[in-house]
């Protein structure tokens, strides 16, 4: 099935991913039936003046006065609890970087911020310093009929104790004829920031594609390497995401990979992207019979030295610029050797529920923690925010519950409807904290809930 580069959601004039082609995988959409929380799950409730009361729980970060919607969420928590959730703000006036800030792990928010000063295509990502920084991540360029080109990846700064961000910094290599698209920003145990991004000159099929590794030990300076080198025209390399082991040096890429039987591939290195040996690379992950069915903005990872995992969704129906099939199932695979090779699947699957957009995260402990949207049929308004839960390394997962209903469970993308091209959420001592898009009103707006088990 075929994509574009563009997200053709209402005003938005993003780019959404360097992945057309007519054989790669589908984008994929889910769906489930609601289910009550188990009684020993705590949803912290966000407080504060600055903040709307959601419900009982999830609290409404993005809304605001005149506000249009906002989607596309990710959201990060710094050592002390200082919490950065950010977003899109989509409407009238085009696309904004929206943000809100906690300072007590979540317990109450600023009011909704939007970051300005540097013009935005989206994709807002974000991570932290060791020394209590956090750290918004967002792309930039041009596009138009002929595709997208002029690429940026603008990194700013929010230093310990401020409430302003610094001028952002370009950590892209910033070649012209590049677009840069899909940027994760994560932190490794040493406190290196680490920026992985898809690049692509020209469309498909005369592409040319390559995955950059940004790596900068003060958010000022940043130096490149290559997960994937660059490729012969026509070859595709795109919508990558990254993981890194919290306490070692591996990091890992999970991408659209055109070579691959499945059209997916990983990649990993053993210094925080320094280097990329050729040799470290997998597909085993995902059966060749997987083509067609696995949907290529659902890859994620999560890993601790040697153990990885690698999540994705497969569904039965055909992606399009405007609208996300929903999955039929979620997969957990997991390697003991780095990405070497796998053990098999653990399957997250309901008789006559779909999901969309799954979320996963590994605790301190070693719990696995799998967040998605859910509902029975495209449309279904009484759709929820679903999430599972692993104790035995990811072997199986058990259905914890509901996070948030209802919400209108949709892949459409050019409506106000839309939930974005990805969730946050963030592993904590015990349980997780997450940003979702709730759509139930007709515009999305940014929720954010915290589960302590």
């Amino acid at each position: 099935m075929r994509t574009t580069l563009l997200v053709a959601a209402v005003a938005l004039s993003a780019c959404s991913s360097n992945d057309s082609s007519s054989a790669r995988p589908q984008d994929a959409g889910s769906d489930h039936v609601a289910v009550d929380a188990p009684e020993d799950v705590v949803l912290t409730e966000a407080g504060g003046d600055a903040a709307t009361d959601a419900g009982s729980g999830p609290i409404d970060l993005s809304s605001s006065p005149g506000s249009g919607f906002e989607s596309e969420t990710h959201v990060v928590r710094a050592p002390g609890g200082r919490m950065l959730a950010v977003w899109m703000n989509l409407g009238a006036s085009g696309v904004q970087n929206g943000y809100a800030l906690s300072e007590d792990d979540g317990a109450s928010w600023s009011s909704p911020k939007v970051l300005s000063g540097t013009p935005t295509k989206g994709d807002p990502v974000a991570t932290y310093g060791q020394d209590g920084s956090l750290y918004y991540g967002f792309l930039d360029g041009n596009c138009g009929a002929q595709g997208c080109d002029n690429g940026h990846v603008w990194v700013a700064r929010l230093a310990p104790g401020s409430t302003s961000f610094e001028a952002p910094v370009d950590a892209s290599p910033a070649n012209p004829a590049e677009f840069y698209d899909k940027p994760w920003l994560m932190t490794g145990a040493d406190g290196t920031l680490v920026l992985v991004v898809a690049a692509r000159q020209g469309q498909n099929p005369t592409n040319i594609d390559r995955i950059v590794v940004a790596r900068s030990t003060d958010g000022t300076s940043w130096s490149h390497s290559e997960a994937v080198p660059t490729l012969p025209q026509g070859q595709i390399a795109g919508i990558p995401h990254a993981c890194v082991s919290p306490q070692g040096s591996r990091l890992w890429v999970v991408y659209v990979d055109s070579s691959s039987p499945s059209y997916a591939g990983l990649r990993w290195s053993d210094d925080l992207g320094q280097t990329w040996p050729a040799g470290n690379h997998s597909s085993g992950f995902a059966p060749a019979s997987s083509l067609g069915a696995l949907q290529a903005y659902d890859l994620r990872c999560v890993g601790e030295q040697n153990d990885v995992w690698l999540m994705y969704g497969l569904a039965s129906g055909s992606s399009s610029a405007t609208g996300i099939p929903p999955l039929d199932e979620i997969h957990v695979a997991h390697s003991a050797d780095g990405g070497n090779t796998w053990n098999g699947n653990a399957v997250i699957s309901e008789s006559g529920a779909q999901f969309l957009r799954p979320e996963i995260v590994r605790t301190p402990s070693g719990d696995l923690f799998v967040m998605a949207y859910g509902g029975s049929h495209e449309g279904d308004t009484n759709g929820s925010v679903r999430w599972w839960r692993s104790t035995d390394a990811g072997q199986s997962f058990t259905a914890g519950g509901t996070l948030h209903a209802p919400i209108t469970f949709t892949g459409d993308r050019q409506s106000s409807l839309w939930i974005g091209d990805y969730g946050g959420l963030v592993a904590l001592p015990s349980g997780f904290a997450a940003t979702f898009a709730d759509n139930h009103s007709g515009n999305a707006h940014v929720l954010f809930a915290k589960l302590a088990l």
